[in-house]
Formats: C-alpha cells, sequence, structure tokens
C-alpha cells in the first residue's frame, strides 16, 4: 500500500506531465522551428533569425537542452548570412564549448568548420586555416565521408582566397565527387560555383561558365537567392573580363535584383561596385557614379575597409575620366586614407599575433617552472639534508627568471619603438613631394630627395636594430629627418645643432631613437598659428660621462598643443620612459627625462632633457 503523502505526490508528477502535453499538443517542435529557419537562411535571413529564436525559447521552456543548441546554431548561420559576422561568432564558440564538454564529435566538427569560415570571412586566414584543418582531422578519425567533402570545400575557398588556385583545385576535386554521389544538391551548388571561381582565373571560360551555370541553376531550384546571385554576379565578371559588357551588365543586374531581396551584405556591395566599374567602361558615368557611391556606403556599413578602399578608388577614376578633378582629388585623398588605416590595421593585428603567442609561451614557460618548484618543493620535505642545495636552485631560478622577463620586456619594446619610428605621414609627405618634384621636372631638387629619403630609411632601419649605435650615425639620421621636413615646410623653422667638442674629438655611442620623437612634435605641432619664424636648438653635452641632450623650441608650448597632439607626446613619453627605466637596469647608470613648459620661466615654448647612457667604441 502506498502512503498518502506518497499518492499525493505521484498525483502531482502525472498531473504535471499531463499538463506539459497539453501545452505542447497542437504546437510546433523546437526542430520544426530549426528546420523552418535552415530553409529560409540563404533566401532571408532575418526571417531565419526570427525562427531561430522560437526554436530556442521553446526549447528553454521544455527544459530540452540539445534542441536550444541547435536553435543557436541556426541563429549563428542567420547572423552570419544577415552580415552581423560578431554576433555569428559568439553563438558558433557557444555551441563550441558545449559540443567539447558533452563529447559531441560530429557536431563538434561542424561548429569547427563554422568558426572557419567567419574567420575567413573576416580575413583571419591563419585562424580559418586552424580551424578547417582541426575539423578535418576530427572527421576523418571518426569516418564521416561527408564532413570530410565539406572541409575539403572549405580548405578549397580558403587556397582560393589566398590565390593558390592549384591547390584550391585539388580540394575542390576531392569534394566534388562524394557530393555527387551523396546526391546532396546544395552542396554541388556550392561547389559549382568554386569550380566556376576556379577556372575563371585559369581563363578557361568554358569550363567556368559551365559550372557557374550549374550552380545557379541548383540554387535556383532550391530556393537559394544568396548563392544564385553571387553565381550571376561570377558570370558578369566572366563576361566582363572578355569585355562583353552588355552581357556582364546583364547578368550583374539579375543579381542585384536578387541581393536587394536578401538584404545588405558584403557581396551585395561587390555588386554594386561591378555594376558601377561596368557603367563606366560602357561611358555611361552617371549611373557609374551612383552604383559606385552605394557600394562605398554599404561597405561603410558593414565596416568594411577594404571595400571601402576599392570603391574609393573606382569613384577616383571615374571623376577623373569625368573631368571632375576636386571631387576625383578627394575620393582620392579618403583612398589614401584607407589604405593608411588598412596598413596599420594590419600591423596591429600582426603584433596582436605576436603578442598571442609570446602569451602562450610564457604562460608555458611559466607551467614549466611551477611543475619544477613543485618538485624541488617535494624533495625539500623528503630529504631536509638537501635544503642548501634546494636554497641554490631556487636563487638560480629567481636570476633566470628575471633575465627572462628583461629580454621579454625588450622585446615588447623593441615592437613599440617599430611602430613609433617613422610616422606614415611623414613617409607619404616625403613621397608627395619627390612625385611633385619629378612632375615639375625639377631634376636636381627630386634626386637630392630620393637620396636623402633613401638613407633616412637605411639608417633607421640600422639603428632599430641595435641598442647602442654611433653619435654621429645619430646625428645624421636626426639631421636628415629635418631636412626632409624642412623641405616640406620651407622657411618656416630654423635648427640649431650645438654638440660639445669633447664629443667630436671622440667616439662615443649612444641609444638611438631618443631624440627624434620630439623633434618630430616640435616640427609638426609647436608652430601651429604663429606667425613669427620658429626655431629648434638641439644641444649635446657630456655631462658626468653621461650624454645630456636639450630640445628647446620656442613655439606655442606643450600645454597649449591640441589633445590629440598632446596624446601622441604622451606615447611617445611613456615609450622614452620605459627604455630609459630598462638601460638604468641594465647598466646601472644615470638616465632621465624631464620636460618644462617654458611659461613658468616667462619665455615662449617648450625644453626637453634627456641624460642619456653612452658608451666607449673599442
Amino acid at each position: 500500500m502506498l502512503s498518502g503523502s506518497r499518492v499525493v505526490s505521484l498525483f502531482c508528477f502525472i498531473c504535471m506531465f499531463f499538463c506539459r502535453v497539453f501545452v505542447s499538443y497542437g504546437q510546433e517542435s523546437p526542430a520544426e522551428w530549426v528546420e523552418r529557419s535552415n530553409r529560409v537562411v540563404y533566401a532571408n535571413p532575418k526571417k531565419a533569425l526570427e525562427y531561430a529564436n522560437r526554436a530556442m525559447i521553446l526549447a528553454d521552456s521544455m527544459g530540452l537542452k540539445s534542441e536550444w543548441y541547435r536553435g543557436l546554431k541556426a541563429r549563428g548561420y542567420a547572423h552570419g548570412y544577415a552580415g552581423d559576422v560578431d554576433a555569428s561568432m559568439s553563438d558558433m564558440q557557444t555551441g563550441l564549448l558545449y559540443y567539447k564538454e558533452v563529447g559531441d564529435s560530429i557536431h563538434l566538427a561542424e561548429a569547427l568548420s563554422d568558426l572557419g569560415f567567419l574567420y575567413e570571412h573576416k580575413g583571419n586566414y591563419d585562424q580559418a586555416f586552424h580551424h578547417y584543418q582541426a575539423s578535418l582531422n576530427m572527421r576523418e578519425r571518426i569516418r564521416d565521408e561527408k564532413g570530410m567533402a565539406y572541409a575539403y570545400n572549405n580548405i578549397g575557398s580558403l587556397y582560393f582566397s589566398l590565390e593558390r588556385y592549384e591547390e584550391a583545385l585539388i580540394q575542390f576535386l576531392l569534394a566534388y565527387p562524394v557530393f555527387e554521389r551523396l546526391r546532396l544538391d546544395e552542396e554541388l551548388g556550392i561547389i559549382s560555383g568554386n569550380l566556376g571561381k576556379i577556372y575563371l582565373q585559369k581563363k578557361d571560360y568554358t569550363l567556368s561558365l559551365k559550372h557557374f551555370e550549374t550552380a545557379v541553376r541548383i540554387n535556383r531550384r532550391l530556393g537559394h537567392t544568396l548563392f544564385e546571385a553571387q553565381n550571376l554576379d561570377y558570370i558578369g565578371d566572366l563576361y566582363a573580363s572578355r569585355e562583353a559588357y552588355g552581357l556582364a551588365l546583364d547578368y550583374y543586374s539579375q543579381a542585384h535584383a536578387r541581393f536587394v531581396s536578401v538584404g545588405q551584405n558584403r557581396e551585395f556591395a561587390l555588386n554594386l561596385l561591378h555594376l558601377g566599374c561596368t557603367y563606366h567602361r560602357m561611358g555611361k558615368h552617371t549611373q557609374a557614379v551612383y552604383y559606385a557611391r552605394q557600394s562605398v556606403e554599404l561597405a561603410r556599413a558593414l565596416k568594411h575597409p577594404a571595400l571601402q578602399l576599392k570603391g574609393q578608388q573606382a569613384l577616383a577614376t571615374m571623376y577623373y575620366d569625368m573631368g571632375r578633378f576636386k571631387q576625383a582629388y578627394e575620393a582620392k585623398e579618403k583612398a589614401v586614407l584607407l589604405k593608411d588605416s588598412l596598413h596599420s590595421l594590419q600591423k596591429d593585428a600582426t603584433i596582436a599575433e605576436l603578442m598571442q603567442r609570446f602569451d602562450s609561451e610564457r604562460t608555458r614557460l611559466d607551467n614549466e617552472r611551477l611543475q619544477e618548484a613543485l618538485r624541488q618543493q617535494k624533495w625539500w620535505f623528503v630529504l631536509l639534508g638537501f635544503l642548501s642545495v634546494f636554497m641554490l636552485l631556487t636563487v638560480a631560478f629567481w636570476l633566470q627568471k628575471k633575465r627572462s622577463a628583461e629580454r621579454l620586456n625588450a622585446l615588447d619594446l623593441e615592437m613599440k619603438l617599430m611602430r613609433t619610428q617613422l610616422n606614415p605621414h611623414f613617409i607619404h609627405n616625403s613621397l608627395t613631394m619627390m612625385q611633385s618634384a619629378i612632375v615639375q621636372q625639377k631634376t636636381e631638387e627630386a634626386v637630392n630627395l630620393i637620396a636623402r629619403f633613401a638613407q633616412l630609411m637605411r639608417l633607421s632601419l640600422e639603428n632599430s636594430s641595435n641598442e647602442f649605435v654611433l653619435l654621429e650615425k645619430e646625428l645624421e639620421t636626426t639631421r636628415l629627418y629635418v631636412e626632409l621636413q624642412r623641405q616640406r615646410f620651407g622657411d618656416r623653422f630654423e635648427l640649431c645643432l650645438d654638440i660639445d667638442e669633447r664629443l667630436r674629438s671622440c667616439e662615443v655611442m649612444v641609444p638611438p631613437m631618443m631624440v627624434q620623437p620630439f623633434v618630430e612634435n616640435a616640427i609638426e605641432h609647436a608652430f601651429r598659428g604663429m606667425t613669427t619664424k620658429g626655431s629648434i636648438q638641439i644641444r649635446y653635452h657630456l655631462f658626468h660621462e653621461a650624454l645630456l641632450c636639450e630640445i628647446e623650441d620656442n613655439g606655442i608650448g606643450i600645454e597649449t598643443e591640441g589633445k590629440k597632439e598632446q596624446a601622441r607626446l604622451h606615447y611617445g613619453i611613456q615609450l622614452t620612459k620605459r627604455r630609459i627605466r630598462l638601460l638604468k637596469r641594465r647598466y646601472r647608470v644615470k638616465a632621465r627625462l624631464e620636460i618644462l613648459d617654458k611659461k613658468s620661466i616667462q619665455e615662449q615654448g617648450t625644453r626637453i632633457r634627456l641624460l642619456l647612457p653612452i658608451k666607449p667604441v673599442f
């Protein structure tokens, strides 16, 4: 017999079960909403996003954890095809962690592949290849033939992005027969388009057109509007490369109509640019400018600087051919700024990657050292007689760690120093001066400019790799830099160089590039708004077996300079202070930096004092 309390508990459980059944009766399951999302994701990403969110809400209310993650994956796809790559990446990484936790190899391989695609879309090809290869390795391990074909196709697409066309073709040809044998129409539509792109690069137009038309036909039958539009756009590229601009325009226009129904994305921006360039080649300048400007605006909305650069370059050419030279110049200037920005982003990405490797290596070393310390501690507790040996090992370990930290700090500082040596705008301005002299046929002036610029580049590269350089080399670098700046600014300022006679009579070595940031700041910002001629004085004196360097100007003063100028100088000051601290620790010498706005002494301008160590030449 059941007790009264057990009967009540059983009755409540049965009631809850039937309540859930009745609530869910007549309501579509999470899996059905996921399926709906996957069906419309290419044609209507926004609707796919709505369906995926419904699946996740329903799965959460029913306590179906695996179905919730299926909805999350569908939402990640929808975000990606809607152009929100960051949101897509966040969803895919969340799913990746879950599949790792539960040990689901198939879905884990799919998540790695999806993340590889997103990294490729963002231009991070190293991470893309890493994820694709990890996915392929996992699929080979579990003998997933279909998944392996997916991986071959993804790696082929990556090789195509890197312009390694023969390797891409090999990967596509490995995947194609598998998709064909398994009758996977969606995948055949994708890989047919990829093969069309390969043969277009190889200028085999017959095979290229055949594969593109197959891709269009399959994607149209499946209702995949986005992929249909992309392949129509590729056929437009094919005809444009053969200068059949009428046919190219027809296919670009067909692609355009389908992109409009899909929504804003990177491929849509490229299609707009293709339309603009085709109209330009056909002499229809008004339509050309209209579509090129739309492409630039969409690329800006998508935060895609590389596409903005292509659009601005195209606009500059169009305006120039129309005789609208002012607009052409403005577009060219925007293109130059975008190119500088892209260069800076690429450089920052490279440095970030180096720092990531550096952090990983440091973590590995720290773990090894920790394990070693634990082993030593264990022996210390077991064998007290070896306490003295343990102490010696501890001291040696500490000294090694300190030396390693100094080496790593020096490496970090050297990377930052490389970034602050020569401003990209200074290089751009110098090249512009050379171009102007050549165009105006000032041969002697152009030759002198090129010679000085080349010598400055050589000295900068040589000096950057050494901790100490000859004083005369440092002086020559400063002199060349000032001469090039004077060529640009004319008589806006004069330079006075005062060198201690004791320094002239002996050869000494000094830390490089310590003076240049302050000289650059004085030239670029100290004389703004002044009507009188500026003056920069650089003095080198021997001071108690050290070098005292003073940089003084009669400008507006550091406290009057704008926030941007102060921010750049502040960065240079902090970097100089770090280098000084490193020199003091390493060589046990006196070194310091002093900055004075001469308003405090009732004068005009700024005075910088640097006390630096010197080394004799042996």
